[in-house]
């Protein structure tokens, strides 16, 4: 999960606390800017085991 939001250009400190509250079961919102589109966003963090991804 972390290396997939790294790859979605945050940080690598933002990226292991946003995997850790995912983790505890918590819901967390970021901003993904290096996906081309929302869909390919979602797709990435659905394959890496996230239940849900919404569009702000």
């Amino acid at each position: 999960m972390t290396r997939t939001l790294r790859a979605g250009g945050l940080g690598l400190s933002q990226a292991s606390q946003a995997t850790g509250q995912l983790l505890e079961g918590a819901d967390v919102r970021i901003h993904l800017s290096q996906f081309s589109s929302f869909e390919d966003a979602r797709k990435t963090l659905c394959r890496v085991g996230v239940e849900q991804v919404t569009q702000a």
